[in-house]
This record gives structure tokens, C-alpha cells and sequence, in this order.
């Protein structure tokens, strides 16, 4: 009997006290770095011009896609629902910033089974992006620049290559925000 009342005893005194040295102090909150990604939210459609590249013919490129805060406010889903060319390409993606890094980090994924991982600096109002990606089983490097021309405005040019020398258009697109 008194060895329960003991070890009751030490549950009761120790038990509290190792779970309160196991709480966080405080929640962390998204910084200037995460609010710069506010432009991105919404809903938005984008109207261009594919050229012939690994993801698809050349013609008509048409985009809606939709940029949401995850909880907590450090990434954004971006869910894109794309045409180039006659091909219908979905995905996702997640963005965000890697404070070790102090860079713009995406991590993305489409119904073709590509996937693509890519950095951005920003200045102004200009976002520019590079990565690699696999298309089509092949490694391809890529870049994009993303410009706002104004509060619900965007005009984006993305390059490929295959040797990382030469690149070449994949599509120009102008995105206007809808929502």
C-alpha cells in the first residue's frame, strides 16, 4: 500500500512537470518573409502561348489556379488546373521560405507523375524562379519569371533546357486575378 501511494505520489509531482517543460513557449508567426506571399492569394486565370516543349505541343495555353494558405501561414497550396497545346495538365504545388536557406522554396506535382523543385529571389515586383524538374522520366532545368504588373495582374515567361546553355520558351502567359 505504500509503495502505491508513492509511486502515485511521483506520478502526480513529476508527470505535470515534464509535460510543461515539453510545451512550446510560444507559437511561431509567420514573418515579412511568408507576408510577401500574400500577392499570390486568390484565384486567378492566365491566358498565353505554349511553344513546343517537353510538356506538350505549341498552341493556346490556358490556366485557372488557386493559391491558399495552409494553416499557420507559413505555405501556400497552389492547386493548377492547365491547358497547353491540348494537353490537360493538374497539379500541386506548395510554396514557402527557407529561412536557413533565405530563399523562395516550391516543391511541385502533376497528373503526367513530373515533378519539379524549384528557388526564387524577388525584386520589386518581380519573382524569379529556377529549378529542376523531371519530365517525362528526363531531367529538364527550367526558369521563370513571374512579374506583377499590378495588384491583380501578372505576366509570366518560362524557359527550359536540357543542357542548362540553351534555353528555349516554353510559354508566356498574362494572369489576372479573379477572386
Amino acid at each position: 500500500m505504500f509503495m502505491r501511494a508513492m509511486v502515485l505520489l511521483v506520478s502526480v509531482a513529476v508527470v505535470p512537470a515534464t509535460l510543461a517543460a515539453q510545451a512550446p513557449t510560444a507559437v511561431p508567426k509567420p514573418g515579412p518573409e511568408q507576408k510577401q506571399l500574400e500577392s499570390f492569394v486568390g484565384k486567378w486565370t492566365y491566358e498565353g502561348q505554349a511553344e513546343t516543349s517537353p510538356y506538350g505541343p505549341a498552341g493556346p495555353l490556358t490556366s485557372v489556379e488557386t493559391y491558399e494558405w495552409l494553416p499557420g501561414g507559413f505555405f501556400l497550396s497552389h492547386h493548377f488546373d492547365m491547358r497547353q497545346g491540348g494537353v490537360e495538365i493538374k497539379g500541386l504545388e506548395v510554396l514557402g521560405y527557407d529561412g536557413r536557406g533565405k530563399a523562395y522554396t516550391t516543391r511541385a506535382f502533376d497528373n503526367f507523375g513530373n515533378s519539379s523543385s524549384w528557388k526564387a529571389t524577388v525584386k520589386g515586383s518581380t519573382w524569379s524562379w529556377t529549378g529542376d524538374s523531371e519530365v517525362g522520366g528526363k531531367p529538364l532545368h527550367e526558369r521563370c519569371t513571374t512579374t506583377f504588373t499590378g495588384p491583380d495582374a501578372t505576366r509570366v515567361l518560362c524557359e527550359y533546357s536540357t543542357d542548362g546553355a540553351k534555353w528555349m520558351k516554353n510559354f508566356e502567359t498574362r494572369g489576372k486575378r479573379t477572386k
